[in-house]
């Protein structure tokens, strides 16, 4: 299950970008 952090992490990214309140959020991780 080395895969299950990065799945996560995908998944994180993929529903902060439909939700327009979390895309800080997301901006700042990139």
């Amino acid at each position: 299950m080395t895969d299950a952090p990065i799945a996560a992490a995908t998944a994180q990214i993929l529903n902060a970008e439909r939700s327009p309140a979390q895309k800080p959020v997301v901006k700042t991780f990139f």
